[in-house]
Protein backbone atom coordinates (compact mmCIF):
# COMPACT_ATOMS: atom_id res chain seq x y z
CA UNK A 1 0.00 0.00 0.00
CA UNK A 2 1.55 3.60 -0.78
CA UNK A 3 1.17 5.00 2.69
CA UNK A 4 1.70 8.98 0.48
CA UNK A 5 -0.86 8.23 -2.70
CA UNK A 6 -2.34 11.48 -3.41
CA UNK A 7 -0.59 13.45 -0.67
CA UNK A 8 0.68 16.70 -1.30
CA UNK A 9 4.84 16.83 -0.61
CA UNK A 10 7.11 19.98 -0.74
CA UNK A 11 10.92 19.30 -0.96
CA UNK A 12 13.28 22.12 -1.03
CA UNK A 13 16.34 22.19 -2.90
CA UNK A 14 14.78 19.46 -5.29
CA UNK A 15 16.99 20.06 -8.06
CA UNK A 16 19.76 17.34 -7.13
CA UNK A 17 21.28 15.46 -4.69
CA UNK A 18 19.59 14.88 -1.73
CA UNK A 19 16.55 16.67 -2.16
CA UNK A 20 15.88 15.05 -5.41
CA UNK A 21 16.07 11.58 -3.84
CA UNK A 22 13.86 12.55 -1.35
CA UNK A 23 11.70 13.72 -4.29
CA UNK A 24 11.68 10.62 -5.96
CA UNK A 25 10.90 8.27 -3.25
CA UNK A 26 7.88 10.21 -2.38
CA UNK A 27 6.69 10.74 -6.03
CA UNK A 28 7.17 6.98 -6.37
CA UNK A 29 5.02 5.88 -3.77
CA UNK A 30 1.91 8.30 -5.12
CA UNK A 31 3.05 11.30 -3.62
CA UNK A 32 2.28 14.89 -5.81
CA UNK A 33 5.82 16.47 -5.33
CA UNK A 34 6.82 20.32 -5.15
CA UNK A 35 10.28 20.68 -5.92
CA UNK A 36 11.59 23.85 -5.61
CA UNK A 37 15.17 25.48 -6.33
CA UNK A 38 16.78 28.63 -7.74
CA UNK A 39 18.04 27.10 -10.54
CA UNK A 40 14.56 26.01 -12.99
CA UNK A 41 16.79 23.56 -15.32
CA UNK A 42 17.90 21.53 -12.59
CA UNK A 43 13.87 21.33 -11.54
CA UNK A 44 12.57 20.63 -14.81
CA UNK A 45 15.48 17.93 -15.48
CA UNK A 46 14.34 16.33 -12.15
CA UNK A 47 10.51 16.60 -13.55
CA UNK A 48 11.38 15.24 -16.54
CA UNK A 49 13.50 12.02 -14.74
CA UNK A 50 10.00 11.53 -13.17
CA UNK A 51 7.96 12.46 -15.51
CA UNK A 52 5.36 8.97 -14.95
CA UNK A 53 4.99 10.37 -11.55
CA UNK A 54 3.51 14.20 -10.41
CA UNK A 55 6.60 15.92 -9.42
CA UNK A 56 5.69 19.71 -9.77
CA UNK A 57 9.02 22.36 -10.50
CA UNK A 58 8.81 25.69 -8.83
CA UNK A 59 11.67 27.92 -8.84
CA UNK A 60 12.12 30.27 -5.67
CA UNK A 61 14.50 31.52 -3.37
CA UNK A 62 13.79 30.05 0.00
CA UNK A 63 15.84 32.84 1.65
CA UNK A 64 13.15 34.94 0.02
CA UNK A 65 9.77 35.93 2.51
CA UNK A 66 7.52 36.54 -0.50
CA UNK A 67 8.66 33.61 -2.62
CA UNK A 68 7.27 31.30 0.50
CA UNK A 69 4.10 33.60 0.49
CA UNK A 70 3.41 32.63 -2.69
CA UNK A 71 4.34 29.16 -2.94
CA UNK A 72 1.94 28.27 -0.08
CA UNK A 73 -0.47 30.71 -2.01
CA UNK A 74 0.36 28.17 -5.02
CA UNK A 75 -1.00 24.93 -2.26
CA UNK A 76 -3.66 26.42 -0.90
CA UNK A 77 -5.37 27.36 -4.68
CA UNK A 78 -4.72 24.07 -5.80
CA UNK A 79 -4.46 21.77 -3.33
CA UNK A 80 -6.31 23.30 -0.18
CA UNK A 81 -3.53 21.67 2.46
CA UNK A 82 0.04 20.57 2.83
CA UNK A 83 1.05 16.62 3.68
CA UNK A 84 4.41 16.95 4.63
CA UNK A 85 7.02 19.59 4.12
CA UNK A 86 11.57 19.22 3.70
CA UNK A 87 13.55 21.86 4.49
CA UNK A 88 16.27 20.48 2.29
CA UNK A 89 17.85 23.83 0.63
CA UNK A 90 21.13 24.63 1.94
CA UNK A 91 24.52 25.61 0.93
CA UNK A 92 28.31 25.50 1.98
CA UNK A 93 31.52 27.09 1.59
CA UNK A 94 34.15 24.87 3.23
CA UNK A 95 35.17 27.92 4.88
CA UNK A 96 36.58 28.63 8.17
CA UNK A 97 36.32 31.76 10.27
CA UNK A 98 39.58 33.45 8.84
CA UNK A 99 38.61 33.01 4.61
CA UNK A 100 34.78 33.25 5.38
CA UNK A 101 33.42 37.06 5.09
CA UNK A 102 30.82 38.17 6.22
CA UNK A 103 28.70 38.38 3.46
CA UNK A 104 29.18 34.85 2.69
CA UNK A 105 28.22 34.15 6.51
CA UNK A 106 25.07 36.40 5.89
CA UNK A 107 24.55 34.53 2.96
CA UNK A 108 24.30 30.89 4.08
CA UNK A 109 22.17 31.75 6.71
CA UNK A 110 19.69 33.34 4.86
CA UNK A 111 19.50 29.71 2.96
CA UNK A 112 20.20 27.43 5.67
CA UNK A 113 18.26 29.54 8.47
CA UNK A 114 15.70 31.71 6.97
CA UNK A 115 14.63 29.22 4.71
CA UNK A 116 13.87 26.61 7.45
CA UNK A 117 12.08 29.62 9.44
CA UNK A 118 10.09 30.94 6.76
CA UNK A 119 8.82 27.36 5.21
CA UNK A 120 8.24 26.50 8.71
CA UNK A 121 6.16 29.81 9.49
CA UNK A 122 4.51 30.35 6.52
CA UNK A 123 3.47 26.13 5.76
CA UNK A 124 1.77 26.39 9.03
CA UNK A 125 -2.07 27.32 7.45
CA UNK A 126 -1.57 24.49 5.23
CA UNK A 127 0.11 22.13 7.42
CA UNK A 128 -2.52 22.46 9.95
CA UNK A 129 -5.47 21.69 7.60
CA UNK A 130 -4.64 18.28 7.61
CA UNK A 131 -4.27 17.45 11.14
CA UNK A 132 -1.39 14.67 10.74
CA UNK A 133 1.11 16.53 8.62
CA UNK A 134 5.18 16.70 9.28
CA UNK A 135 7.58 19.06 9.11
CA UNK A 136 11.45 17.46 8.33
CA UNK A 137 14.45 20.02 8.58
CA UNK A 138 17.67 18.80 6.80
CA UNK A 139 20.16 19.47 9.17
CA UNK A 140 23.93 17.85 9.33
CA UNK A 141 26.56 16.09 11.86
CA UNK A 142 28.45 19.41 11.12
CA UNK A 143 25.86 20.60 13.82
CA UNK A 144 27.52 18.65 16.45
CA UNK A 145 31.16 19.21 15.33
CA UNK A 146 33.13 21.23 13.49
CA UNK A 147 36.89 20.78 12.52
CA UNK A 148 38.96 19.98 9.22
CA UNK A 149 36.92 16.39 9.41
CA UNK A 150 33.33 17.80 9.12
CA UNK A 151 33.83 20.57 6.80
CA UNK A 152 35.21 23.33 8.80
CA UNK A 153 32.77 25.69 7.84
CA UNK A 154 31.96 28.29 10.32
CA UNK A 155 28.67 29.31 8.23
CA UNK A 156 27.29 25.87 7.63
CA UNK A 157 27.80 24.72 11.60
CA UNK A 158 26.39 27.45 13.06
CA UNK A 159 23.82 27.11 10.25
CA UNK A 160 22.98 23.65 10.98
CA UNK A 161 23.32 23.92 15.22
CA UNK A 162 20.71 26.63 14.38
CA UNK A 163 18.14 24.53 12.65
CA UNK A 164 18.04 22.02 15.15
CA UNK A 165 17.04 24.32 17.89
CA UNK A 166 14.24 25.81 15.65
CA UNK A 167 13.24 22.22 14.98
CA UNK A 168 12.63 21.89 18.50
CA UNK A 169 10.85 25.32 18.58
CA UNK A 170 8.72 24.39 15.84
CA UNK A 171 7.87 21.01 17.70
CA UNK A 172 7.05 22.24 20.44
CA UNK A 173 4.90 24.93 19.31
CA UNK A 174 3.19 23.23 16.20
CA UNK A 175 2.67 19.84 18.40
CA UNK A 176 -0.60 20.80 20.04
CA UNK A 177 -1.74 20.52 15.88
CA UNK A 178 -0.63 17.36 15.35
CA UNK A 179 1.80 19.03 13.39
CA UNK A 180 5.44 17.09 13.50
CA UNK A 181 8.89 18.77 13.33
CA UNK A 182 12.06 16.46 13.08
CA UNK A 183 15.61 16.88 11.85
CA UNK A 184 17.68 14.66 10.19
CA UNK A 185 21.85 15.19 10.41
CA UNK A 186 22.96 13.47 7.73
CA UNK A 187 26.71 12.79 7.14
CA UNK A 188 29.01 12.53 4.41
CA UNK A 189 26.71 11.62 1.15
CA UNK A 190 27.97 10.59 -2.20
CA UNK A 191 26.42 13.77 -4.21
CA UNK A 192 27.52 15.83 -6.75
CA UNK A 193 28.99 18.53 -4.65
CA UNK A 194 31.06 15.99 -2.77
CA UNK A 195 32.20 13.80 -5.51
CA UNK A 196 34.16 16.63 -6.67
CA UNK A 197 35.86 18.45 -3.62
CA UNK A 198 37.19 14.59 -2.95
CA UNK A 199 38.66 15.01 -6.07
CA UNK A 200 41.15 17.43 -4.55
CA UNK A 201 41.80 14.79 -1.18
CA UNK A 202 44.62 12.76 -1.48
CA UNK A 203 43.49 9.28 -1.12
CA UNK A 204 40.32 9.76 -0.23
CA UNK A 205 39.42 6.22 0.45
CA UNK A 206 41.74 6.08 2.99
CA UNK A 207 40.24 9.65 4.76
CA UNK A 208 37.11 8.50 4.20
CA UNK A 209 37.55 5.22 6.64
CA UNK A 210 39.35 7.34 8.88
CA UNK A 211 35.82 9.89 9.31
CA UNK A 212 33.26 7.44 8.72
CA UNK A 213 34.20 4.13 10.23
CA UNK A 214 30.87 2.14 8.60
CA UNK A 215 31.34 0.57 5.31
CA UNK A 216 31.46 2.07 2.29
CA UNK A 217 32.49 4.64 4.45
CA UNK A 218 30.22 7.29 2.43
CA UNK A 219 26.47 7.18 2.11
CA UNK A 220 24.13 7.20 -0.66
CA UNK A 221 21.46 9.77 -1.13
CA UNK A 222 18.70 7.08 -1.10
CA UNK A 223 20.19 6.27 2.66
CA UNK A 224 18.58 9.87 3.80
CA UNK A 225 15.50 9.66 1.49
CA UNK A 226 14.25 6.68 2.82
CA UNK A 227 14.83 7.67 6.65
CA UNK A 228 12.95 11.19 5.83
CA UNK A 229 10.13 8.85 4.50
CA UNK A 230 10.03 6.67 7.57
CA UNK A 231 10.08 9.93 9.55
CA UNK A 232 7.42 11.75 7.55
CA UNK A 233 5.39 8.19 8.09
CA UNK A 234 2.19 8.58 10.11
CA UNK A 235 3.55 4.77 11.64
CA UNK A 236 5.52 7.54 13.29
CA UNK A 237 3.22 9.42 14.62
CA UNK A 238 4.83 9.74 17.90
CA UNK A 239 7.95 11.18 17.24
CA UNK A 240 8.64 14.74 17.18
CA UNK A 241 11.89 17.21 18.12
CA UNK A 242 13.88 14.46 17.69
CA UNK A 243 17.53 14.61 15.60
CA UNK A 244 18.14 11.20 13.72
CA UNK A 245 22.17 11.19 13.03
CA UNK A 246 22.52 9.24 9.79
CA UNK A 247 26.61 9.40 9.09
CA UNK A 248 28.52 6.26 9.12
CA UNK A 249 29.43 6.76 12.12
CA UNK A 250 31.52 10.08 12.08
CA UNK A 251 30.01 11.27 15.31
CA UNK A 252 31.04 8.07 17.41
CA UNK A 253 34.76 9.42 17.26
Amino acid sequence: MSIFKDKIVIVTGGGQGIGEGIAKIFAEDGATVIITGRTASKLERVANELSEFNVIPYPMNVGFEEDWKKLIGFVKENYGHLDVLVNNAGIEMGKDIHAMSFEEFKLMQSCNVDGVFLGSKYAYEVLVKHGDASVINISSVSSKRSGPNCGNDAGYSASKAAVNLLTKHAAYTYAPDGIRVNAILPGGIRTPMVDESLKNVPNAEDYLKTINPLPPHLGKVEDIAHLVYFVASPENAYMTGAELVCDGGMITH
